[in-house]
């Protein structure tokens, strides 16, 4: 019995190095419309696609370095109320730069999240749950603290909130 316990403990230390935590140095938790302008898009909207995208060093690999690629996940977010940042029943790119990682927001095809995003130099949106972005079921009273949206469109209300 000693065996086992002793083995499952080395397969769980040698396993807890590819575990990736997230630690958010900072998550305030008080009202939400006093930072709008903190973020570049604030919004509620369903997951429409889903893609992967892999791309290459942007540069020329030195003699020996193997040709890395940097693998990204690619969410097509149908916008359905608006604080900042875009107009509802329209589209817009989130890319997360790191989908394995702990923070990131994993966006599920067809379900509704709360999204307070950064764009970056090419027009697309990232976030983490650093950032406050949930899940809609997960938000608690979140969009009521933003107040009045600046953009809102009727949504069919059949679109699951979480997985």
């Amino acid at each position: 019995m000693r065996r086992v316990i002793a083995s499952c403990s080395l397969l769980l230390v040698a396993l807890a190095g590819a575990v990736h935590a997230c630690t958010c140095l900072s998550v305030e938790y008080g009202p939400r419309r006093s930072h709008l302008a903190s973020w570049s898009g604030v919004f509620i909207g369903w997951v429409e696609a889903m893609r992967d995208s892999f791309d290459r060093l942007p540069r020329v690999p030195e003699p020996g370095e193997a040709i890395a690629t940097k693998h990204y996940r690619v969410a097509t977010i149908r916008l359905e109320r608006t604080w900042r940042g875009g107009r509802a029943d329209s589209t817009v790119t989130f890319v997360d730069p790191d989908p394995n990682g702990g923070c990131s927001v994993h966006f599920s095809t067809g379900y509704r999240y709360l999204l307070y995003a950064h764009r970056d130099n090419r027009g697309f949106f990232s976030t983490t749950i650093c950032d406050r972005s949930r899940g809609l079921r997960d938000t608690l009273s979140d969009p009521d603290s933003l107040g009045v949206p600046t953009s809102s469109s009727r949504v069919n209300r059949t679109q699951p909130t979480h997985p």
